[in-house]
């Protein structure tokens, strides 16, 4: 699965339009689920500038549960969340667009702590409709000694 977080918003009406938009709200070609959610830059402080690993854990739920499971209740989602990080070592976490790549680093560095990832931030993919400069790709971390690669857009 490959999720793209571009914004953090409370209402999953507002998620479904950006995926129509966009047009990846369903498996792609390639088997990947795009999941994808506005820009990470908030007027909710809360969330915008996460202080602990927790907090970004939080959030990465709350925007899959949003859009992915709005029906479900929040410890059954989670629980099916851990499971598919368990089911493969090479599995793509998440993807977070975001305007700012030097920004990005701090959220690297959040992610890797609390989800035992390697996380790259590549640059997005041309033509893209949205004021962003870079994707966090999260995986699953191959060996203890995994680092942050950065890459600019």
């Amino acid at each position: 699965m490959k999720v793209l977080l571009i914004a953090v918003q409370d209402s999953a009406a507002h998620y479904q339009l950006v995926l129509r938009k966009l047009g990846c709200g369903g498996p792609s070609r390639t088997g990947d689920t795009h999941v994808v959610i506005e820009s990470m830059a908030s007027s909710d402080s809360s969330w915008s500038t996460p202080e602990q690993p927790g907090a970004l854990q939080e959030l990465l739920t709350r925007a899959l549960y949003a859009v992915q499971a709005p029906g479900r209740a929040w410890r059954e989602f989670i629980l099916q969340l851990l499971h598919l990080q368990a089911c493969s070592k090479d599995m793509c976490l998440a993807t977070l667009v975001h305007r700012d790549t030097d920004g990005g680093a701090r959220w690297a560095r959040l992610v890797e702590h609390a989800a035992h990832v390697v996380v790259d931030v590549q640059p997005l993919p041309s033509g893209h409709s949205l004021e962003a400069s870079g994707q966090l790709v999260i995986r699953q971390r191959a060996a203890a000694g995994a680092s942050l690669s950065r890459v600019r857009a």
